[in-house]
């Protein structure tokens, strides 16, 4: 399972290395080809797109967690009885959510577009309902790659739906305008789907479809364990993605063009720590299967996520101010002030990532949703509210005040109750990072601003010098030592038959 974990880590973290570099080829192009307006609006159809994927969040984690429970038991009728009844439930969700999709397009002012764009995102939402409707059936695969830990085919597939769409973009979008995006990222679409099912009947050739096999007492099942899931991802995505509609709504679309250079800087940085974090769900629902203790795998899991998202934020705050003004004009400067208030929040969420995972294993998330509507209410208000008097900086203070709200306090609160688990290290570790993340980073921040110039040149060796650094000291003040005992380990390991498979080779 070690090896599984370490390869499915590489694997994710490939993923996120390509989607990064793929957005940092396609935001300026995009930009220069689309203007700040036609940019800022993809980004708010994006954002729409998920509010229609929120029943997404819930019933594949269901499903995710039946399957891994039917292979553990070995149970290949079951296997087969959930996936079917899975089609079946995510076909009918995908109808209902794509209806609400056309539903909206014919009200395109309620998100605050401007007239002359009100036609241009009634298209746009026309031609991605098949991709809600696609999206809802494919989740019906997701749970084999999680069920048996390859992680690292999933990320493999996602790295060849980025470079797809990338592709497609830099052919279609110069001649078609925005709906060149839109062609892009459907054709991917097709073809990386299609590919999902081959390996999935390819690698478990057991599986199959039947009418037969469709169970109510399965789908009662699924949805008596997604209900609350369901709930907690609407709240989620209000608390992750209201912000570009709350931009459009107080400013205008091309605010939201500013506003997204910064948000999706630190959304790629905090993809990497999810690549971490999202592998060890299967891990825990084995662990409640199998009545394992959990307390110091969840302590440990919380600290490696706390070091992880510390040694990769750090260079974004402290860079950001050379790497913008290089990557996407001079103009868009004013995004790296934003992106400590992202970094906050972000912090807050590997913090509490491990108290979900063990809540969904254990299926005592029905709160979950709770501290995530609270968390939603608290950001969305008070970034309305601080936006009349700090502008697009108010709208970034309310969101991570609303994840420490959601992540430290109210889930915290859950984790004690349900497991009394000790929550003392999960605070001494966060403040730690809040003291090493902006203690250290803001003076040599405002260091690297006064004595050098912006410039690729600085910007790598900047980076080159400051990472290291930034991984080793952490390492030794945020992570776990039983963390250190296991990496060394692993890695001891891998070497071993590194050099073994030399040996054999020579």
């Amino acid at each position: 399972m070690k090896e599984l974990l370490l390869k499915s880590t590489v694997f994710r973290f490939l993923e996120r290395f390509v989607l990064l570099v793929i957005s940092l080829l396609l935001t300026p192009f995009m930009i220069k080809h689309l203007g700040e307006d036609g940019y800022g609006l993809w980004i708010l159809i994006l954002s729409v797109l998920t509010w229609f994927n929120v029943v997404n969040l819930g019933f594949p984690v269901a499903v995710q967690r039946n399957i891994t429970l039917a292979l553990e038991e070995n149970d290949q009728g079951k296997v087969n009885q959930v996936f079917s009844t899975s089609i079946a439930l995510f076909f009918v969700l995908g109808i209902f959510a794509a209806g609400g999709l056309l539903i909206l397009a014919q009200f395109p002012q309620w998100l605050g577009v401007p007239g002359p764009m009100e036609v241009t995102v009634t298209y746009c939402f026309y031609f991605l309902t098949l991709k809600i409707v696609w999206g809802f059936l494919m989740n019906c695969l997701h749970g084999f790659y999680a069920a048996v830990l390859r992680f690292d085919i999933d990320a493999n597939i996602s790295s060849l739906n980025a470079l797809l769409k990338a592709v497609g973009v830099f052919i279609f979008l110069p001649t078609l305008d925005i709906f060149g995006a839109v062609a892009a990222t459907l054709a991917a679409d097709a073809i990386t789907n299609t590919y999902k099912l081959y390996w999935v009947k390819k690698n478990y050739p057991q599986l199959r479809f039947s009418k037969a096999l469709i169970s109510r007492a399965q789908f009662f099942n699924l949805f008596h364990f997604s209900k609350h899931v369901v709930a907690m991802g609407i709240a989620r995505t209000i608390n992750a993605k209201s912000d570009p509609v709350i931009v459009t709504r107080i400013f205008d679309v091309a605010a939201v063009t500013m506003f997204s250079i910064a948000n999706r800087l630190a959304h790629h940085v905090e993809a990497f720590v999810g690549s971490v974090s999202g592998l060890f769900q299967p891990v825990f629902t084995r662990m409640v299967a199998r009545g394992t203790n959990m307390e110091r795998f969840f302590h440990q899991v919380t600290s490696l996520n706390i070091f992880i998202c510390v040694t990769f934020f750090m260079p974004l705050y402290i860079l950001s101010p050379l790497f913008i003004p290089l990557w996407v004009g001079e103009q868009f400067l004013p995004a790296a002030q934003l992106i400590g208030f992202f970094v906050f929040g972000y912090l807050c969420i590997a913090a509490g990532s491990g108290i979900k995972n063990v809540l969904l294993a254990q299926a005592n998330h029905k709160w979950l949703s709770v501290a995530n509507l609270i968390g939603a209410i608290v950001h969305i208000a008070l970034s309305i509210y601080l936006a009349k008097d700090y502008g697009l900086m108010g709208v970034a203070m309310g969101t991570p005040i609303g994840f420490f709200v959601s992540e430290l306090i109210i889930k915290c609160y859950l984790l004690k109750h349900y497991c009394q688990f000790r929550l003392w290290p999960i605070y001494i570790r966060f403040v730690s990072a809040v003291i090493i993340l902006y203690g250290f980073g803001y003076p040599i921040k405002t260091w690297i601003l006064q004595y050098s110039s912006p410039s690729w040149l600085s910007l790598l060796i900047f980076g080159a010098v400051l990472f290291p650094l930034v991984a080793l000291m952490n390492y030794f003040l945020l992570l776990d030592r039983g963390v250190k005992d296991k990496l060394g380990a692993m890695l001891t390991q891998f070497r071993t038959s590194q050099q073994e498979s030399k040996g054999v080779v020579k």
